[in-house]
């Protein structure tokens, strides 16, 4: 289940992001090239939504339109960046 993403700070919420920001896209594609990894050939699309939870470092919310060959699908992703810039993918769902 997607986490709630709110458009004003709540402590220990989502933030809302603008999905078209230069650095949520270049998050976006991290968490694409973790997830490729078990997915080879997969690229990104398009980000739908996306969000980001302080923590100690940040929690990034994606929802993601990917492409793998021909086929399009649709993904809930949550990638954790800890405080020296290390990304780690700790949900990812793809969307039936």
């Amino acid at each position: 289940m997607p986490p709630k993403i709110s458009q004003e700070p709540i402590p220990g919420g989502y933030l809302q992001q603008d999905p078209k920001a230069e650095n949520m896209q270049k998050m976006a594609r991290k968490a694409v090239e973790l997830l490729a990894k078990d997915n080879p050939g997969m690229e990104l699309s398009q980000v739908l939504k996306a969000g980001t939870q302080v923590v100690a470092g940040l929690n990034y919310y994606f929802r993601l339109e990917l492409k793998l060959q021909d086929k399009v699908s649709h993904w809930d992703i949550i990638m954790y960046e800890d405080l020296g810039g290390n990304c780690s993918l700790t949900e990812k769902k793809e969307i039936k």
